[in-house]
């Protein structure tokens, strides 16, 4: 093992190297578990080197003058045991230039030091540097937790309670990393976390995760946006929602987007039964408007009470007066707005009762206000509007519209016109006639007599 002692005018610096055993010394021992064979770097301050015989052995060393700075004084050595007893106050053999010495030393800890002038271990000169040959390895200290190290912040095992990581041994693991096993073995390390965690307790399981992921509480992950059921908060954390909402905004019981059974959402709250004008939806979970002109309903289809100025239909709509359905009539009582059914024979109608009639269905004729199956007198039944059309003046009305002369088989009555002028049936046996019972001749081909047809031809 060698060591490089250095000066210069700026800084005092002292390089300690520990070279491989000399030929003619024993084979030097590995550095024992916890240490590491080390160069030493020292300064003027701190220029002690340190090893220890485990057993009695033979100690050899010699220095070297820089052949580049080519020093002309004399390099000395002083080594003190663990008592810090001087064991060679100096070796100057005067050459000027090195120094060297073999001695037989007991088991102990040893302090090496150089010099560089005057056999006074405290005396060091202004520029130059030698080298420092030993048989013995400079064994220094792994770094705080390593068990075994081949150098500073070279660990290959840690002590308990510690785990490595990329060449040290560490208590906690730096962000990004957990440790395993969590509970310490010889071989424990730092591993990595899942990407998205900035720590982790083991590789599925964040604690803590970066300035751009949410913290999920419940589930121990971090992620871009925080799942249904929970909401994003202020300091990065997915919080989950009350009991009621199963999605929403913030922490409030009127944040909610969402409800659970057996609530449903009204504006942002989620409540049991939903307010007048709607209705529980139960796809949605949402109070749904009812339809329009509803006050209040069971579901978009079934209203139960209707707004001011709508009546309720047979299959429970709110409509405007005007449009109850066909036979039906917007009812006028205040406590019961409904669209009643017509009375018999309607099919439209203005009010309750069979003279309240508006349009009438076949075989009935509109007549006023009353549906009947004979139109009166003077007027004839309009198989197109099913309303009695009342014939002009000079006009006899037949069944199907109004004729200044009746056709065969009817007559005038009355003969003279008048507003009830309709053509009336000849009675049997007449085939035409002047009035019910005066033939003007017979069905049978035969010539009435006095209006009277014969039985024979």
């Amino acid at each position: 093992m060698s060591f490089k002692i250095s000066y210069a005018p700026a800084l005092l610096a002292l390089l300690l190297a520990l070279a491989a055993a000399r030929p003619a010394a024993a084979v030097a021992p590995a550095c024992p578990v916890g240490s590491y064979a080390a160069e030493l770097r020292a300064t003027e301050s701190a220029r002690d080197f340190y090893f220890t015989l485990a057993t009695a052995r033979t100690f050899s060393i010699r220095t070297y003058a820089d052949p580049q700075n080519r020093v002309r004084i004399d390099p000395e050595i002083f080594l003190y045991d663990s008592s810090d007893t001087p064991v060679i106050d100096n070796d100057d053999n005067g050459d000027g230039v090195w120094s060297s010495f073999t001695i037989d030393l007991p088991a102990d800890t040893y302090r090496l030091r150089a010099a560089m002038c005057c056999m006074d271990p405290d005396n060091w000169v202004t520029g130059g540097s030698y080298m420092v040959e030993s048989s013995e390895p400079t064994c220094l200290s792994c770094s705080a937790g390593c068990a075994e190290c081949t150098g500073p912040n070279a660990c290959t095992a840690c002590d308990p309670g510690f785990a490595l990581v990329s060449g040290a041994c560490v208590q906690t693991c730096p962000d990004g990393k957990f440790k395993s096993p969590r509970t310490w073995t010889s071989d424990a390390v730092c591993d990595a976390c899942l990407a998205s965690c900035k720590t982790c307790v083991n590789d599925a399981t964040c604690s803590s995760c970066p300035v751009t992921h949410f913290y999920h509480r419940k589930a121990k992950a971090c992620v871009e946006t925080c799942p249904t059921g929970t909401y994003a908060t202020a300091d990065k954390f997915c919080r989950v929602c009350i009991g009621r909402c199963t999605a929403c905004t913030g922490a409030l019981w009127s944040d909610c987007t969402a409800c659970a059974a057996p609530f449903y959402l009204s504006g942002s709250t989620c409540v049991a039964s939903c307010p007048p004008g709607k209705y529980p939806d139960g796809s949605s979970r949402a109070c749904a408007t009812c339809p329009t002109g509803c006050k209040t309903c069971t579901d978009g289809n079934t209203c139960t009470a209707c707004e001011s100025g709508y009546w309720r239909t047979a299959d429970s709509k709110c409509v405007l007066p005007a449009d109850c359905p066909v036979g039906t009539f917007a009812h006028t009582n205040p406590n019961n707005r409904i669209c009643a059914p017509c009375t018999s024979p309607c099919a439209t109608c203005s009010a309750w009762g069979p003279n309240s009639c508006v349009t009438c269905a076949a075989p009935n004729f509109l007549s006023g206000s009353t549906c009947v199956t004979t139109c009166p007198s003077g007027s004839y039944g309009d198989t197109t509007s099913r309303t009695c059309i009342a014939c002009g003046s000079g006009l006899w009305a037949t069944a199907m519209d109004c004729v200044p002369t009746c056709p065969d088989g009817t007559f005038k009555s009355p003969p003279a016109w008048s507003s009830r002028a309709r053509c009336s049936p000849c009675a049997a046996p007449c085939a035409t006639c002047f009035s019910q019972s005066y033939c003007l001749s017979c069905q049978n081909g035969g010539t009435p007599s006095k209006g009277v047809c014969p039985t024979t031809p």
